[in-house]
């Protein structure tokens, strides 16, 4: 009986272990073994085809902007630095003494304050933007007229399109013109448009025109310069975004001055287009304000 008992004991144990060894393994399968596809599984309905792609090209265009994010700190901090490092130095050159006679004094003097000038116009820029999309950027619509405002702003360029050897032309079409606008910010929008024909434009010229049609006023500066290829010209009013890396390390900047004039001609009651033919072709940026129409004045 012992004996019998002693067999049946050992087959117990052994039945035992074995069933042990099977659930440790199915269990081990269930962590590290890859899931497998169930022929039972149905496809996927059209619904979810679509939403399928729809995250594909949301998770691309999230990985694109992160991409122009990175470059656009890596630009502005380049445009941060380059003008404060050429404040120092001529400053540095003033103070220690390391000029020959008043004419390179004026000189050094005269760069040092471009270079201010042109530190200050990138941190606006940035100040601006962050308004911007705060909510926080106010306006104080006015009576403004425009034949003189074209003047102030094509003679702030005069000088830099002389020594280019580019043309600046100014046309206004049904004078005198006035706009319902901020003053402040129809300026910086033609500044940041003139600003933008006359840098991206070797030789040539520069043309700024206004009329009114339909209520509106109707602005355009057409140039003469480099040109956009057209499938990049739906990008450009996008934050973070200039032609490329090589645009930027050519001709400086942000690459927000688009950004920020379509958002203050939006918030003006305009709107704001691009037209280029091509590379090598120029381009042509128009946009539009309310015109002045109040009785009384």
């Amino acid at each position: 009986m012992d004996w019998h008992l002693g067999i049946q004991n050992e087959r117990n144990f052994m039945r035992a272990k074995r069933e042990y060894n099977r659930s440790e393994a199915k269990r081990t399968n269930r962590v590290t073994d890859p899931p497998q596809m169930d022929h039972k599984t149905k496809p996927l309905s059209g619904f979810d085809k679509v939403r399928f792609q729809e995250m594909e090209r949301l998770n691309k265009h999230l990985i694109e902007v992160n991409q122009l994010k990175d470059e656009f700190l890596a630009n502005t901090s380049h445009e941060l630095r380059t003008p404060l490092n050429s404040i120092i130095g001529f400053l540095t050159l003033i103070t220690e003494g390391y000029y020959d006679n008043e004419k390179e004094l004026k000189l050094f003097t005269r760069n040092a304050l471009d270079s201010a000038y042109h530190l200050l116009s990138v941190i606006n820029d940035l100040l601006d933007l962050s308004k911007i999309e705060s909510g926080k950027m106010q306006l104080q619509i006015e009576k403004v007229y425009v034949d003189e405002l074209l003047g102030e702003v094509c003679s702030l360029f005069s000088l830099q399109a002389n020594q280019k050897g580019i043309g600046i032309e100014v046309e206004t079409r049904g004078s005198p013109l006035f706009a319902s606008a901020d003053l402040r910010k129809l300026k910086q929008v033609l500044i940041n448009l003139m600003g933008n024909s006359i840098k991206f434009t070797p030789a040539g010229s520069v043309k700024i025109m206004a009329e009114s049609q339909d209520g509106a006023l109707h602005f355009s500066i057409r140039d003469t310069g480099i040109g956009i290829p057209k499938e990049k010209q739906n990008r450009l009013f996008q934050k973070f975004l200039q032609l490329d890396g090589s645009t930027t390390r050519r001709f400086g900047g942000t690459g927000l001055g688009l950004v920020i004039s379509k958002h203050l001609v939006e918030m003006m009651g305009g709107q704001i287009r691009l037209e280029s033919k091509g590379a090598g072709m120029g381009t042509t940026v128009s946009f539009t304000v309310p015109r002045w129409i109040r009785e009384e004045d």
